[in-house]
């Protein structure tokens, strides 16, 4: 009786392992987002909060058969519920958003080769960046300066002007506090 017991745990056993690996899945895009210093067992707790995943210890020993496999920071677009398999090849193929750090006091052409070398930009990708102000008509008031020191989550595949223009939104974002209170204090110049 007890080897039934035992034969029939280990069916139900293999029945759910065989589910997780091929027929959880959902067919919606969602974006998982990895921190720079989230820890692996941080990753698969969210993971699991998140409900992209059914089970942290299956998830974990799959994940785990790939020797010194880390999932890297970033952004990856997944369908919650999906099964463990295509989400390890998910996370394989690495993130679809970048974390980038630009640090202040950099110009523009420093700015660029940091993008052009994280986001793998050819040469005229990394000239689009250079000259966003020209192509996206923001006049000379854009050429310098307007690279707000961040860290960016920034797509992979968006082209250099794209991303210009996000780095320009996010200084305006910041500078318009600045420009209410210099207008307040009647200092004349350019505000954005």
């Amino acid at each position: 009786m007890i080897k039934k017991i035992l034969i029939l745990l280990f069916l139900i056993f293999i029945i759910f392992i065989i589910y997780e690996l091929f027929f959880y899945s959902s067919n919606n895009q969602e974006m998982f987002v990895v921190n720079p210093k989230d820890s692996q067992s941080t990753i698969i707790k969210n993971l699991k909060e998140k409900d992209f995943i059914h089970n942290k210890i299956i998830f974990k020993f799959l994940l785990g058969l790939n020797r010194n496999f880390k999932i890297a920071p970033g952004g990856y677009n997944a369908p919650p519920k999906t099964n463990i398999l295509k989400l390890i090849s998910i996370f394989k193929e690495g993130p679809a958003l970048k974390w980038i750090t630009i640090p202040e006091g950099l110009r523009k052409e420093e700015i660029g080769d940091i993008l052009a070398q994280e986001l793998g930009w050819n040469e005229n990708q990394k000239n689009n960046f250079l000259n966003a102000y020209q192509i996206l008509n923001l006049g000379n008031d854009y050429k310098e300066g307007v690279y707000f020191p961040d860290t960016y989550l920034l797509p992979k595949k968006e082209t250099g002007d794209q991303i210009a223009k996000r780095l320009i939104d996010r200084f305006n974002e910041k500078f318009v506090h600045f420009a209410k209170e210099a207008k307040n204090q009647n200092i004349n110049g350019q505000l954005y």
